[in-house]
């Protein structure tokens, strides 16, 4: 976070604040809380639940302070990251595009993209509207994870969360930068056929607000223009791994593969964007996982009073 808030500082003079954001999660936060504990009030049926809150809350309060400040210090990654993003193209032109679409051409015939819209036109409003939900899920994901997961997923979650912003978003961005195929005819290498494909609908309305941030040089929430590597699949893969020895394992799974399917048809994305997210995250996770295993803090635990894990 100190990192990220730094560079976004360094580029736009300020850092950004999210005060809705911040606001709005506070509340949900709060109501999870309460939701928790009843939660477990239910589970342990006190025989005096006055009681027993007045022995548990203040290591309650602790535990949940805790939870509560891990998450909006997640969320800095959302909110500073636009600066850093907008400055590519000054640092080093979009000069990826090329090379990575002639690559993608060279192994499949054609344009992923192109592919993909051989499917049934149907298609695209439902694709369009899953892309879409990603920014609301994984705010909510991170939430429930937050305040209802174990000691050892919280630090492994938010640990890969970190380290794919600062590793991902930031250094494979800046040495790999592109804009991706839907900004193509903006930018001059082409895809006016993609934005046919897609006019009408929410990605090409999100295009356009893009573009008028970048062009602007705005560092509003959103803001930031980066194709390589995904970030969409990045934190998708977070969740894959986060859940993949749980029985929502192929739920999730099936969300990912969508938002890396959505990514290539919508065109923010190379399909190599989404490999390569992919890979970096199999790897963030491992390490996030080993320092977890080491450095796991007794104040994250999902009871406070449960052993150390």
């Amino acid at each position: 976070v100190l990192i990220i808030g730094a560079m976004s500082f360094r580029l736009a003079g300020t850092l950004p604040v999210g005060g809705e954001m911040f606001v709005t999660t506070s509340l949900v936060i709060v109501g999870l809380f309460i939701v928790r504990a009843g939660v477990w009030l239910a589970e342990t049926r006190p025989e005096s639940p006055i009681a027993a809150i007045q022995e548990r809350w203040r290591p309650a309060l602790q535990w949940a302070f805790a939870r509560y400040a891990l998450f909006q210090t997640s969320t800095f990654f959302f909110i500073w990251l636009p600066p850093i993003k907008s400055a590519i193209p000054d640092k080093a032109g979009y000069w990826a595009d090329v090379p990575l679409m002639h690559l993608e051409r060279a192994i499949l015939g054609r344009d992923p993209w192109e592919i993909l819209h051989l499917l049934p036109n149907g298609v695209t409003p439902v694709i369009d509207f899953i892309y879409a939900s990603w920014i609301i899920l994984i705010v909510l994901v991170s939430l429930i994870i937050a305040m209802f997961g174990s000691a050892g997923l919280v630090a492994r979650y938010f640990l890969s969360w970190a380290m794919a912003w600062i590793f991902l978003g930031v250094l494979v961005a800046y040495a790999l930068p592109s804009a991706g195929p839907i900004f193509g005819p903006d930018i001059g290498f082409g895809f006016h056929g993609l934005h046919q494909q897609i006019d009408g609908t929410i990605a090409m309305r999100f295009h356009d607000m893009l573009w008028d941030m970048q062009t602007a040089k705005s560092a509003d929430l959103g803001g930031g223009i980066s194709a390589m590597p995904s970030m969409h699949c990045a934190l998708t893969s977070i969740f894959v791994a986060a859940s993949w020895h749980s029985r929502l394992r192929m739920p999730v799974l099936a969300y990912a593969m969508t938002i890396w399917f959505g990514s290539i048809y919508l065109g923010w994305h190379y399909a190599l964007d989404g490999l390569v997210s992919m890979a970096g995250v199999a790897l963030i996770w491992r390490a996030a996982s080993a320092i977890a295993e080491m450095r796991l803090s007794g104040a994250l635990q999902f009871r406070p009073s449960a052993a150390r894990v």
